[in-house]
């Protein structure tokens, strides 16, 4: 991956599109597994949207800390959705939340500090940051309308558990994959200086991380029931 990203104009290198399209089928997978999850756990309706509630709280946390360490929660968001999807199967019922908590700060991870790097990257080689967005979240959308799919294919050829497995070891792969690349490029990435932003009123500020916060929690409750 150096050799792509150390190139002199940035191109959006095909493990970036698995690990977005990874993402999307990671954020739906709630809604999807709920009726095996509700017989695997004594869940009512209401407790299983706790775990809705629960992945987006994780998700507000994951993006913060994206903002300040970029690359680190990239790579940690991959690490924690490996082990947090692969132990789905396994996990007791009293774990549940956390689960999902942690796995919450794993996509938001990826997706949030995702989009810095790519934008950082593009912007420094010249090319169009919104262009090379679009792509991405493509894949995104991409693994997420696939995920129902993924799911049933994989449960009538063997179990659940082994979806959940399969899900975390590819995780895990490119976990594995981003690990080396962190190590060894030679491109550093930083948190944008508070000059970098645009000058927008505190008022403006606020309404607009509100809209954005009741957005994405609207997304994520109608999309997962």
């Amino acid at each position: 991956m150096d050799r792509v990203l150390g190139a002199r104009r940035f191109v959006v290198h095909p493990a970036l599109y698995a690990a977005y399209f990874l993402a999307g089928v990671a954020t739906i997978l709630l809604g999807p597994t709920l009726p095996f999850l509700s017989t695997k756990w004594p869940m009512s309706d209401a407790l299983a949207g706790s775990l809705f509630a629960a992945q987006f709280s994780g998700g507000i946390l994951g993006a913060i800390l994206s903002t300040r360490y970029p690359r680190a929660s990239f790579v940690a968001g991959f690490c924690i959705n490996a082990a947090g999807i692969a132990f789905i199967g396994w996990a007791p019922w009293n774990l549940a939340d956390v689960l999902f908590f942690c796995i919450g700060i794993g996509l938001s991870s990826i997706i949030a500090s995702g989009n810095i790097m790519i934008t950082q990257l593009v912007s420094a080689s010249g090319g169009s940051e919104a262009s090379a967005l679009a792509w991405v979240h493509l894949a995104w959308g991409l693994g997420a309308v696939s995920c129902p799919w993924l799911f049933r294919i994989a449960t009538e050829a063997a179990t659940p558990v082994l979806f959940f497995a399969l899900l975390g070891a590819a995780f895990g792969v490119l976990a594995l994959g981003l690990l080396l690349w962190a190590r060894n490029s030679p491109i550093h990435l930083k948190a944008r200086r508070e000059e970098d932003y645009t000058s927008l009123s505190p008022r403006t500020r606020c309404f607009y991380a509100l809209s954005l916060l009741l957005y994405t929690g609207a997304e994520n409750a109608i999309s997962g029931w």
